[in-house]
């Protein structure tokens, strides 16, 4: 009896052992789970996909970040990597940045730093301008240094012009120069241009009084074409006079129409003839024509008289084609029929065609030959199956089928080869029995 009562004191000891053997194993199980997730916590975790809301704490933004650059689409590349590194420098500002600083020059670092660099510089232009002058190279980086100056410019006081001075020679510091004009030129356009005027340097004075006198083009395009010729010379001119030209043709087509003779030959004058001759056309094509007239003959009064042409028989094409028939061969009758018949003809090659047969001689061998290249430029197998069904007499109909051909080859170059060949082997027939 004794030996088993010592047995049953036994087995219950070693019970209570196991239970609390249990029990301290348990509580040490759920402590290093409580501490591994209070780690977890303050530990990168794996990048988050776009559209979810972790805390900015639990993400990995470097792996994120590389992750995005992996992507293939182009676009939705470029939203995960701005959204990305946008919240890793509101997270963390310094982090961010040392990310950003081992991109490789070109398109992603470009991009970095337009994200990072202007946030940067709400808190601390000085250091967002040193960056810029560390990090910027290439033409698409030194992009970054426009809204930069434009923000600084834009805030209070006169931080911009001294932050400037640390910005070295080369395109960074003309976009700078540039936003400051600009921002300037909003507040007062007559203090920009007094301040522009007093830059020491000719190069920097070049491009701010240039950007001031673009801003002042919005608002007074003729005037800024006075003043550009007086303070402006070479490409900055030219750039400055492209601007206020293309302005006040818009706002007033007839005052640009007195300033083009005044322009120097070459692209710049040529350019602002065919703005003011569009916007003539708008208010009555007649009046643009009546304008070309006084322009010198050769390329660029041809050039202007098509451009009324288009803007014309897109309108009204039957009125377009009867000034066209009643102008003398001196006048530029073939080029001008040429020109109407292949515009007419791909929007309504019936009644073009119908047009040009009642022409003659040269005006109509040219229409025809534009009016079937048109034409196939919609729909080349029918326009070159109604050009060899011209008569053998007509002299336009090898040109007007080659014309079509060519269009035809790059639609299906087969049936065009088969299509060739019957008609050669027609003609030769047809010579043959002659």
């Amino acid at each position: 009896m004794k030996n088993r009562w010592l047995v049953f004191i036994g087995a219950v000891i070693l019970a209570f052992l196991a239970i609390a053997f249990l029990f301290r194993r348990g509580h040490a199980i759920s402590v290093m789970e409580e501490g591994s997730a209070g780690h977890s916590a303050i530990r990168p975790n794996a990048a988050p996909s776009i559209g979810t809301s972790p805390s900015a704490a639990a993400v990995d933004f470097d792996k994120a970040l590389r992750d995005a650059l992996d992507q293939s689409d182009p676009r939705q590349r470029s939203l995960e990597f701005g959204e990305l590194l946008t919240r890793w420098f509101e997270n963390n500002p310094d982090a961010a940045i040392a990310f950003v600083r081992i991109l490789p020059h070109g398109q992603d670092l470009a991009e970095a730093l337009l994200i990072v660099i202007p946030r940067l510089a709400g808190k601390d232009p000085d250091r967002a301008v040193k960056l810029a002058n560390e990090l910027a190279a290439t033409r698409e980086e030194m992009a970054v240094f426009s809204p930069l100056f434009d923000q600084i410019a834009r805030g209070k006081g006169d931080s911009a012009e001294k932050l400037l001075q640390n910005v070295p020679p080369g395109e960074g510091r003309t976009n700078a120069l540039r936003a400051i004009a600009v921002a300037r030129a909003d507040a007062n356009i007559l203090q920009a241009l007094d301040w522009a005027k007093q830059i020491a340097d000719p190069a920097d004075r070049s491009s701010a009084i240039e950007a001031t006198l673009i801003t002042r083009a919005k608002r007074d395009p003729r005037r800024t074409i006075d003043l550009a010729r007086e303070q402006l010379a070479g490409p900055a001119l030219e750039r400055t006079l492209t601007e206020a030209m293309r302005r006040l043709s818009a706002q007033d087509a007839r005052s640009a129409a007195e300033v083009v003779p005044t322009l120097p030959d070459g692209e710049l004058k040529t350019g602002a003839t065919l703005d003011v001759v569009r916007a003539l056309s708008m208010e009555q094509p007649q009046i643009a024509l009546n304008w070309v007239k006084t322009l010198p003959a050769g390329h660029v009064r041809d050039l202007a008289v098509n451009n009324v042409l288009d803007f014309w028989s897109a309108k009204d094409p039957a009125a377009a084609a009867d000034y066209v028939t009643q102008l003398s061969t001196d006048a530029g009758r073939d080029a001008a029929a040429s020109h109407l018949a292949g515009g007419w003809a791909a929007r309504d090659p019936t009644t073009a065609l119908q047009w040009v047969a009642q022409l003659s001689g040269s005006t109509r061998v040219a229409a025809e030959v534009s009016g079937v290249s048109g034409w196939a430029r919609v729909d080349p197998e029918a326009a070159a199956q109604w050009a060899a069904k011209l008569p053998d007499s007509d002299s336009a109909r090898d040109s007007a089928v080659k014309a079509a051909l060519s269009y035809w080859k790059l639609r299906d170059p087969d049936a065009a080869a088969r299509f060739a060949d019957a008609f050669a082997e027609k003609k030769s027939g047809g010579s043959a029995a002659r």
